[in-house]
This record gives structure tokens, C-alpha cells and sequence, in this order.
């Protein structure tokens, strides 16, 4: 049964503070319990703790309300990754997907003739063309022919 808890414990202290926890930290940073005994209290690690209380003002200036705003402005406001991020490379793989090239072929001709631009994986190539060039997806179903 303790190696439940255990496991429990551990998977949820990867992940952020809840609105609660927030609560229960400015009571303990105002009482003036140090940062280790506030982890081991909320069952978190120190590192998690130090991290939310200095990104959002330090011991004398955190407020709860702010940090869980900005937290949910944060989670909210997230940006999707650019995956091919060189114009360059997008350029190369246009042309190479024009030629009849499947995506492993463009990824190895990049890494050898192109050595100036960042080399890419196959699968890069792929999740670019699904997420953002769905107008590709002809010359991949081409090059499968």
C-alpha cells in the first residue's frame, strides 16, 4: 500500500502546482517556514517550490491570485513549436517533395548536399507537412505510388 502513495507522490510532484497548494505556500511563506519544510509539507520538491515562489516575486511579493493567473495564462497562451524553423529547409523540402522525393530521401539529401542548413529527421518532415502544409500531402501520397 505505501508504494501506491509513493508512486502517487511522485508523478504528481512533476507536475504544476494546483490552486490549493498556492494557497497552502503564501500561509507558510507568511508564517516564515522555510522552502524545504513548505516541499515537505506539500509533498513537493524544493526545486518546484523555489521555482513557483521566485517566478512570481520572491518571498515578499508572491501572491496567489497573481501566480495562479499567470500560470493559466501560460498553459493557455502556449505556442505550438515551429518544426522546420529555417526557411531554407522548408524550401528544400518543397522541392524535394515536388521531385518525387519521400521524406526519408529529403532528410538524407539535406544532411549530405545541404550542409549549411540544420539537418531535420524524416519525421520532422512529416509532422510539418500533417500540421502545418496539409497542401503537401499530395506529393507524399504520390511518392508512395
Amino acid at each position: 500500500m505505501k508504494k501506491d502513495n509513493k508512486q502517487k507522490d511522485r508523478s504528481r510532484s512533476c507536475q504544476k502546482l494546483r490552486e490549493e497548494e498556492r494557497e497552502e505556500l503564501i500561509v507558510f511563506l507568511n508564517k516564515g517556514v522555510s522552502i524545504r519544510e513548505i516541499a515537505r509539507r506539500l509533498k513537493r520538491s524544493a526545486s518546484t517550490i523555489r521555482r513557483e515562489v521566485n517566478k512570481n516575486g520572491g518571498r515578499i511579493k508572491y501572491r496567489t491570485v497573481k501566480a495562479q493567473q499567470k500560470a493559466e495564462s501560460n498553459k493557455k497562451n502556449k505556442r505550438r513549436m515551429t518544426i522546420l524553423k529555417s526557411y531554407g529547409v522548408q524550401i528544400e523540402v518543397e522541392k524535394g517533395l515536388a521531385k518525387g522525393y519521400s521524406p526519408e530521401i529529403i532528410a538524407n539529401r539535406l544532411r549530405i548536399e545541404h550542409l549549411h542548413l540544420p539537418t531535420i529527421s524524416y519525421e520532422a518532415i512529416y509532422q510539418w507537412i500533417y500540421r502545418d502544409r496539409q497542401d503537401l500531402i499530395y506529393y507524399l501520397l504520390r511518392c508512395n505510388k
